[in-house]
This record gives structure tokens, C-alpha cells and sequence, in this order.
């Protein structure tokens, strides 16, 4: 079970948005882990029957026009994937093929129930379509339509519905990122808070796909998500830290998962978790040792949480390729420890800013200087 979607396709610029998280029948014996809970048993139990059993892409790209995300059964889909990928043999697909292909799908792979949507760029335009296989478009109110599939594509739509206006209109790489990492932000803290979403049997992580200006359609990596209680923004901590870090990239079509939740500064041991394609690997890369992998990159994206008398908001905030000595923090190890460079205009421009967003502070969090605006009942 998963969640997939096509996301920002009325006007906007298109990206494809999918979970990691492989369920399946309970295995005696083995237990899988998670970046953000560790042991699935901390939150299904031995005994439980149908559990979390990995990670696994729900993103292929198929050909360098053409990405395809799948839900449901694995077997099914990555029969379907595979072929199409064998199709391409690295060439451009047309969307005319693509759509023929969906319409005809082998009977070995129709034998499981699965999903699929397809983001195919037209080669020689800058057009584009959504096709699919067993999926259909959501109309959301105000919002337009959406193709959602998965066990978990209800309380996506939820997130959705939630999410600022601004979420359909992006007509760029960098803001097409923008909104999917910060759904992805507030899904991990979620996740790592409350466990709902594992609950639908959707979560683990997060990738996505979106065209490039040369038409093109690739995965977005090389990405680090920091997940920060408000003491960082209302100063109250002698060394603010964030409370947990996750760095993904790809080597080839490998992604690499490093994780770690921290308190204080201090590490709780980085995991690194592998996922990989819905499609046969040519050959295996070599892959690094967790320790090399280093906790700086060039697109972060920060959630900040605000715990109020109403509840606890997120506000993320998206960083795209700044220069090294514009990086709003900067990780060295030590030890146990994790040392960090903040600079301090950034954060105060975050909280600036979501004040301005809320129209105020978020009402009961009280952080300085907001005279009035808010109540201190916290």
C-alpha cells in the first residue's frame, strides 16, 4: 500500500509525488526499520499480520521524457514499469506510445492489482501529459483536479486542501520542489510524532519528479530535510539544535536514505536505509559508507514546528543551491556531537515571514516582540 500523485497539473508545473513504504505480510523474524521511527515493531508489534516489511521507490523514470509512479501491488507494477522502460531503451517516448502502452498492458502483469501514472513530456514542446492506468482524477474544491492513488491518498488530500493556494501555481524546477518538499516536511513530522500515516500504510520517505527546462523529466535529489522545535526561532535554548535531519540522494538509480533523530546537538546513531527502482538494475553501484556521506547539501528544506494552545503548525521553508557562505546552518561532526553554523538573519527572517503568513503569530505561541498579537497561554 503507498500513496501516489500528479500534483500542480491545472496551470501549474507538473510533478509526480510518491512514499517509499513497501507493506506485505508479516515474516517471522524479520524486522524492518524505518528513517524516522527506526523498528517498525516500536510501532507494530510482532503479531500484528499485515506490517511494514521496507522501502522501495514508487518513481521510475522510464525513459528520459517519461516518469511513472506506481501503487498497490509490487509485483504488477514493476512487471508493467520494466517493460516500458525496455520499450524506451533510453530513448524519448511519445506521449501517443505511452498512452497505447497503458491501454494494452500484459495479461502476466494485469493477473495483480496495481496502479500507474505517467508524466510524459512531448519531445521537440513544452507540452505535457498525464496518463494513467486504474487511477482517476480528484476534484478538490478551489483547488482543481489531482490524480491521488494508495491507502494513504485520503489524508494526503487533507494535506492538500490545507496547503496554500500558491500549491497549484508554480511554473518552475525550484518551486515545484518547493511545494513538494515541504508536503513532504510535514508528513515526515507526522510520521515521526504521531504514526497516522503509517497507520494507512504510506510514509518512510518521500521522492519526486518534475520536467527541467530542457524537457526532461528527473528525480529531485541531492536534498536534506531539518525538522526544528520553535525554540530555534523564539531563542529560548542555550544551544538550539534541530530535532532530526534526513539526507537523500541517488547514486544511479539508488536512493540513499541517512537519517538521525538528534537532542541537544547529540546524535542518535545516523541510519541509512536503501530504496531502490521498480525496474531491474543494470549493474549495482557502489555505494558509500554512511560516515562519508556528508550531512550538507545544496537544497535543504527546513520545518519549523510551532507548538500553540491550538495545536502544533508547520512552516517550511525551501533553500535552493545557496553558495556555501549563504547557507542558512552548516553541519560538522564531532564526536557524538553534531556542530552548527546558523546564521541568524535567516531565522529571523523565517519568523518574519510566518508571521506575515498566518496574518499574525499563530495564536497561544508565544515568541518576542509581538506585543499583542497573541495570548500568553502557553
Amino acid at each position: 500500500m503507498t500513496v501516489i500523485a500528479a500534483l500542480g497539473t491545472a496551470g501549474g508545473c507538473p510533478r509526480l509525488f510518491g512514499d517509499l513504504l513497501l507493506s506485505a505480510e508479516e515474516t517471522d523474524g524479520k524486522v524492518a526499520t524505518l528513517p524516522s521511527i527506526r523498528e517498525v515493531t516500536n510501532f507494530f508489534p510482532a503479531g500484528s499480520g499485515y506490517t511494514i516489511v521496507g522501502l522501495a521507490q514508487k518513481i521510475g523514470i522510464v525513459a528520459p521524457n517519461c516518469a511513472v509512479a506506481w501503487c498497490n501491488s509490487w509485483l504488477g507494477a514493476r512487471i508493467a514499469i520494466q517493460q516500458l522502460k525496455d520499450r524506451a531503451n533510453g530513448r524519448l517516448l511519445q506521449v501517443a506510445e505511452v498512452r497505447q502502452f497503458l491501454s494494452e498492458i500484459d495479461p502476466e502483469a494485469l493477473q495483480y492489482d496495481f496502479s500507474l501514472i505517467a508524466m510524459v513530456m512531448q519531445p521537440g514542446s513544452d507540452s505535457y501529459a498525464i496518463l494513467t492506468h486504474n487511477a482517476s482524477p480528484i476534484d478538490v474544491p478551489g483547488l482543481g483536479s489531482f490524480l491521488i492513488e494508495g491507502s494513504g491518498g485520503q489524508m494526503l488530500m487533507e494535506h492538500i486542501q490545507r496547503a496554500p493556494r500558491h500549491f497549484l501555481t508554480s511554473s518552475n524546477w525550484n518551486g515545484s520542489v518547493a511545494i513538494a518538499t515541504g508536503l513532504a516536511s510535514t508528513l515526515l513530522w507526522l510520521e515521526q510524532s504521531t504514526g497516522a500515516n503509517l497507520r494507512h500504510y504510506f510514509g518512510g520517505g518521500y521522492e519526486f519528479a518534475a520536467p527541467t527546462d530542457s524537457g526532461e523529466i528527473k528525480k529531485i535529489g541531492d536534498l536534506m530535510f531539518v525538522i526544528w522545535d520553535d525554540e530555534i526561532l523564539l531563542g529560548s535554548a542555550p544551544a538550539p539544535s534541530p530535532v532530526f535531519l534526513m539526507r537523500t540522494l541517488y547514486i544511479d538509480d539508488v536512493l540513499l536514505i541517512k537519517s538521525a533523530a538528534l537532542k541537544n546537538g547529540r546524535i542518535d546513531r545516523p541510519h541509512l536505509h536503501v530504496a531502490f527502482p521498480p525496474y531491474a538494475l543494470t549493474a549495482m553501484p557502489n555505494l558509500p559508507h554512511p560516515e562519508s556521506i556528508d550531512w550538507n547539501t545544496r537544497r535543504i528544506c527546513h520545518c519549523f514546528l510551532m507548538h500553540t494552545s491550538e495545536g502544533t503548525h508547520q512552516y517550511s521553508v525551501y533553500e535552493a543551491n545557496p553558495p556555501d557562505e549563504g547557507r542558512s546552518v552548516t553541519f560538522q561532526p564531532h564526536g557524538p556531537d553534531l556542530l552548527f553554523g546558523m546564521r541568524p538573519p535567516f531565522f529571523e527572517g523565517v519568523r518574519r515571514d510566518m508571521w506575515a503568513s498566518f496574518g499574525r503569530a499563530p495564536r497561544g505561541w508565544l515568541g518576542p516582540d509581538v506585543g499583542d498579537a497573541l495570548l500568553p497561554d502557553r
